[in-house]
Parts: C-alpha cells; structure tokens; sequence
C-alpha cells in the first residue's frame, strides 16, 4: 500500500531556514563589532609598572614582615594590611610535591627528581588573578659566578640565610625585574 503525501512547496520546505540564518549572523556581527571598537589590552607585565598599591599575604618565618620592610624602602608600591581592592597581591605557598615511580628490576621505586623549591613567592594582579612574577626559593648553596636576572620567574638559591636576607633578595630581583620593563617600555 502506498501513502500520498502532499508535496510541500519550496516556501514551506525553507521558509524557515533563511530566517534562522539572517538571524544567526545579526548575532555573530553584534557580537564582532564592539570587539573590533576596542584596543587590545597590555601586556600582563605592565601593571607592574602602573600598579600603585599592594598586598603582601602572611608568610612563613615572618617572611612577610622583612619583604613589607623591604618594599616600602623601595617605595614604589604603597603597602596595605587590607587586600580588597588593590592592584597587586603577593603571596607565597609552598609547591606540592608529586610522587613520581619508575620501575627498576621489577620494583617499583621513587624516581629521583629536581629538589623542588622550598617556597614560591609569586606576586599576583589582584583583578585578573594573573601571575606577574614568581621568585622560587631553593634550598640550594648560589653557583658560582651567578648574576641577578630580570625576568618573570627568578629563583633564589637560599641554603644559609636568613629570612630577612630572602625578603631582600626578593624586593631586588622584583625590583630589577620592573626596572627591565621600564626600560623596555621607552
């Protein structure tokens, strides 16, 4: 037995179709043209320059206190106990250390790795939350011949000092980390 269908005309078939379309690219172009209207925004690295006011999150051995010290000697950022509403934000955690397992004559054994830091002090953009620069603190005597290095991530080879003397190795690598990118920046 055979059914009729009645012929649907084209109008009927893709009425709706082309409606769907005009709709669709109405939303795309609406969405595209405010985001060509805008500049793109800097380099996350220089709101270390434009920022004004920071946090220093608690630390352990009273780190915090030798890195307030040392900040405020430098005087570029304004130093403040509340950390709502300020530029930057520094902190530091201790790394989680992952256990890694290799098998060696049929046992398995904890793979030798890297000693990791004993302490990353990373200073952090409070609005974004992006990280603008990490120091990582080894517990590692200094190599020979090192020289201080401005980039975004610095490590700190700190077997044998004291707290204070880790803050102030802090507040100068940052400190000649901003002053690269001041430099760049003219």
């Amino acid at each position: 037995m055979k059914i009729n269908r009645p012929l649907r005309t084209r109008r009927d078939a893709f009425g709706r179709k082309p409606a769907v379309i005009v709709w669709l690219l109405l939303l795309c172009f609406s969405t595209w043209l405010p985001a060509q209207n805008t500049q793109a925004s800097p380099p996350a690295q220089t709101r270390l320059l434009t920022a004004r006011i920071a946090y220093v999150a608690h630390m352990p051995d009273n780190l915090d206190q030798w890195l307030i010290e040392d900040l405020k000697a430098w005087g570029k950022y304004e130093i403040t106990e509340n950390s709502q509403g300020v530029d930057l934000v520094i902190q530091a955690k201790k790394p989680q250390k992952k256990p890694h397992y290799v098998l060696r004559n049929g046992r398995v054994q904890p793979r030798q790795t890297k000693t990791p830091p004993v302490l990353s002090v990373t200073v952090v953009d409070w609005v974004t939350g992006a990280k603008l620069w990490q120091a990582n603190i080894l517990d590692e005597t200094p190599k020979k011949n090192q020289s201080l290095s401005a980039g975004p991530e610095a490590e700190i080879y700190a077997r044998h000092m004291t707290p204070d003397q880790i803050a102030q190795r802090c507040a100068t690598l940052l400190r000649i980390y901003v002053q690269h990118l001041q430099g760049a920046g003219k």
